[in-house]
Order: structure tokens, then sequence, then C-alpha cells
């Protein structure tokens, strides 16, 4: 794909490897990525170096699919029903997919294509196993042995050895005593009671590492070893040099922050705090595929705005130089951060002609503002190649409104809008306009209600290809609930769809796998007693952005 004006990129031509699986290509410095795909392998991708005028001898190692399939049991070979089965590989950014035994005890991830892995398998009451997948043979029958659990009893209290009670605890990482450190996959959680106690009754061997979670005070982490009399932590009260920025009695007040790819917080993501704090429900972001400039949207909280009221804010990538450009809400970054399009309530849209709500293309400095269409569409998106808007509703090439159950394309160059496939194919009655378009490729990610169930669900479809591409998402888990029409996006690898979801009472971040098996995934550092919503990975995968705000009372 070669860099191109007005924020597009051009496909160069396909080239193929020969009988010993190489292939040489001429490249200029307008390249800037090289994907690889073949039909039995995982597609691969890379960004060359920026500096370089032509790259030798890149060795790509392509993965074929697997199968992790095993049995849980406990150390009379019963088995474990409801059991956590944790797949951590060594290649995925430190995150990690889960799935549940079924009563037979039995466990299957589906297709699966990362090795080495690491499976962390716990259950209530039973002390954690691990067991190491190092080729694809051994995960077809990854079978695992649970031995009964060891208790630990933590103590938690304030500066002056007041219990602190309501303190949220969860377990970080194991240090088994093999010496190997496993930093998620045991799912230890729990909450003090009045007295500041809570009790874990599936303790692995070894050291855990514990971290303590209350509004009041600063985060604490503390090791510790399973024993019949209470550890003790103590924790201190909060001080503005905090990580997190959050208005404690106020559950509408979100913010954007940046995190490690593990969901450990790192800031708030604006350097601007008084722009940042003037704007303090903020949500919808977008990032450059070129990965240097973030646009969200954002409106004022206690001066009577509401989401309609909503404005336009760009920074880059770091946070700095954030600025207001326009009015608008959910806006879409151009691949190479030139520009931004965006859907545009009535009340600012219809002075400008626009009629009912609309979308609008502009700079990225706000300036040049043109509308592409109106009538009601919205929710607009921006394809990799940077040839395509994408987005719901609005008029056909003859005026006609468009259905709200199929996907409408508008193309930059020409101008000709079209159905992504057509309402009659169309397996939803209607569609949530909060939809994403992948980074890579021409992948859309849909929910609504299918025609049939009438049932919420979340597809998957090749913008291309149209409703034949279309494959529906597996969301059933006995842990996560998926509320739709929330914020949606794909993973750099386009093996997820990262979205929030409400996992024990409390909204975070999830990974749904888009290859067919119903895997779960999350962040195993999250700070669990905050609600963190509409989130998305950079481009390079190594953070993740999602905005914090308190849990509503």
């Amino acid at each position: 794909m070669k860099d191109a004006n007005n924020g597009r990129y051009e496909y160069t031509n396909d080239i193929a490897t020969d009988q010993h699986g190489t292939f040489e290509v001429s490249v200029d410095r307008g390249i800037k990525w090289i994907s690889v795909s073949h039909a039995d392998f995982v597609d691969r991708a890379f960004e060359l170096p920026a500096d370089s005028a032509f790259v030798e001898d890149i060795r790509i190692v392509l993965c074929k699919q697997f199968r992790i399939s095993g049995v849980v049991t406990d150390f009379r070979g019963d088995p474990i029903e409801n059991a956590t089965v944790c797949a951590i590989a060594d290649s995925d950014y430190g995150m990690s997919s889960e799935v549940r035994t079924n009563p037979s005890g039995a466990f299957d991830f589906g297709d699966y294509d990362r090795i080495p892995v690491t499976l962390v398998v716990t259950a209530e009451s039973y002390s954690p196993n691990t067991i190491r997948i190092q080729t694809p043979d051994q995960g077809t029958d990854a079978s695992v042995r649970l031995l009964p659990g060891r208790k630990l009893l933590l103590r938690v209290v304030d500066a002056t050895d007041r219990p602190v009670s309501s303190a949220r605890v969860r377990s970080l990482s194991w240090n088994q005593t093999s010496g190997e450190t496993i930093d998620d996959g045991i799912k230890l959680e729990s909450e003090t009671d009045q007295d500041g106690i809570c009790q874990f009754s599936g303790v692995p061997s070894g050291e855990v590492t514990l971290e303590v979670f209350h509004s009041n005070y600063q985060t604490a982490t503390g090791s510790f070893r399973a024993s019949p009399k209470p550890h003790q932590i103590k924790l201190v009260d909060r001080s503005d040099a905090d990580a997190i920025d959050f208005d404690p009695d106020d559950f509408k007040h979100r913010i954007f922050h940046l995190f490690k790819p593990d969901g450990s917080v790192i800031r708030p993501l604006l350097k601007n705090v008084e722009l940042s704090h003037q704007y303090g429900r903020q949500g919808t972001a977008s990032i450059s595929s070129d990965g240097t400039k973030i646009a969200f949207d954002a409106h004022r909280l206690g001066v009577g705005e509401d989401w309609s009221d909503s404005r336009v804010i760009v920074a880059n990538i770091d946070g700095s130089d954030a600025k207001v450009v326009s009015d608008g809400v959910i806006p879409a970054l151009s691949p190479d951060g030139s520009h931004v399009a965006f859907s545009r309530a009535s009340q600012f849209g219809v002075p400008e002609g626009a009629s009912g709500q609309s979308i609008w293309l502009m700079k990225v400095d706000g300036t040049e503002k043109q509308m592409i269409d109106d009538h009601y569409a919205w929710g607009v998106r921006w394809t990799s190649d940077g040839r395509t808007l994408v987005y719901r509703s609005g008029t056909d090439n003859e005026g006609n409104s468009a259905a709200s159950n199929v996907l409408r394309t508008y193309d930059l160059a020409t101008g000709e809008k079209r159905n992504a496939w057509e309402p009659d194919d169309s397996p939803f009655s209607s569609l949530r306009f909060r939809f994403n378009v992948s980074r890579r490729g021409r992948l859309a990610v849909v929910a609504g209600e299918p025609k049939d169930t009438r049932r919420p669900a979340i597809a998957v479809v090749d913008l291309d290809k149209g409703i034949s591409s279309m494959r529906f998402l597996k969301m059933d888990h006995p842990a996560v609930s998926i509320p739709l029409g929330g914020v949606m996006d794909f993973t750099p690898d386009n093996r997820w769809i990262l979205m929030a979801a409400k996992k024990n009472r409390v909204v975070q971040p999830i990974r749904i796998s888009i290859q067919g098996a119903a895997i779960v995934a999350g962040f195993p550092h999250l700070p669990s007693d905050f609600a963190i919503r509409d989130p998305l990975m950079t481009p390079d995968g190594q953070h993740l952005i999602a905005v914090i705000s308190p849990l509503s009372k």
C-alpha cells in the first residue's frame, strides 16, 4: 500500500511466492506496509522502516490455525464444570483468551493461531495448574488435573490501621515454585468485608501478587503465600499525582486514558488538562492508521449540554496539541490523519444545507467542510485504503432514502454511493450506528437485530464481498454480558473485536474472537473499581486507549 494524497492508500500489484516460498519486489519510500496472505494460513502484515528505500532478506513465518481442546478433572479424575481455561500466547501483546469447561469438564478454543501458548486452568476451591503447548499437536489433548485449593486471608487497612471495607482485591501474577511467573490466568477476585478481610480458597503453590482497589485510596499491590493467618496490606489516600483522572461524584464524567496493552493505566490521554476537564464527557475515538493522530467527540457537563452539542477534538497520539476543530460526533480520521469524516446533529447541519442528521468531511484543522450525505445519514467510518467512507442510512444516488439494515459506501474519487449489500438480503431488521471498519483490508463489524430471532447479534462482513461473506460472532459466555450499541473496533491483527462489556457487574473492555469460537479475552491489569468504555488499540498494538469513569451508584 503506497501513500497517496488526501489520506488515501493505493494497493500495489500482488506478488506470489515461488516453490521455495520466496518473493522479490522493488519498493520505494512510499511503501508503508506489506501484507502476506495464503488460503491455508493466517494473514500477516508488517510495516517497513520509514527511512529505508529497500529491505533485504525478510523472513516471514505464517502460522496455520490449529485446535486447542481438553478436559479438566479433579485429583480423583472427576470432571470439573465451569473451570476457566486461559490461553496466554507469547506473541499476543500480553493479552489472553479464555473459555469455560462444560458439565463433562471439556473445553475447546476452536481455531487458534498463536504458538507457543500457556494454558492456565482455575476453578473455585482448586489450586490453579498450567500446561505449556509448544507444537500444534500438543493442543489436541491439553487435559489438566487440579488439586484441592489452598487458602489465603488478606486484611486491608488505611494509614491509621483502620479496616477498609468494600475494597476490591484481585490477582495480578503467580510466581510459581519453578521460578516461572504467570502474568495472567489465575482469576482470584474478592471484596473486603466490614473488618477489611477477604478470603481466597483457590490459591496456587508459590507466591501470588494481589492488587487492591478502592476509590478513596491509591492502588496497592503485595505478594503473598497461602497461610491460615491473615496477611495485611495498607492503603494511602489518593494524591493529585495519581494516574487516573476522574470525578468520584459524577459517573457521567468520562475521560480518555492511555493504558499499557495489559490494561495497566499510564495516564490521562490529553496533556491539556484544562481542555480535558472543560469537555468532561468524552467518547467514540478514532486513530489514524499511521498512528499519528486521535480524534474523539466530547461535550461539557453541568451547563445543560447533551450528546447533540458535542464537539470534535483532534490531538496528536501522545495527547499533545489537542484542539476543538468543529461541532460533531463519531469522528473518523483518514489513514494519514489529514482529514476527518464526522456526523452532525440537525441543529448544526441544517443551517448549512443539510436535511436532518448528516455526514460531513473536513480537513483535520476543521476547514473546508463539505457534506457527503444527509437524510439521517449517521456513524461514518473510513476504510483502510482511504478510498471509501462507510455509514448508515442517508440517500441513494437518486436521492431516495436508504434502508437502515445495510451499510452504505461513498467512493471519494467518484462520489458514487452504493449499498454494501441489498436490504432484502440483509439478515438484520436494522443496524446500530456504532459499527466500525478494520485498519487492514475492508472488513466491517456491525450490530443489530436479526430478522429471524430478534435477538441482538454482532457480525463481521467484507465490504467488497457483501452478504455472502457475513459471519456472526459467538457471544455466549457465562461471566460476560455484552450490551449492543456501544463502540466496537478491530484489533490491529484483525483477529478480535474490541468492545466494552459488563464483567462481574463492572463495564470493562473485552475482545471477542472473529474466527468462529466463543472466546472472550480481557486485559488482566485493568483497574476494576472504574467503568472503562469506548476502547480501541493503537495501530502498533502497544497501547489501549479508553474512557474511565466512576462506577454508577
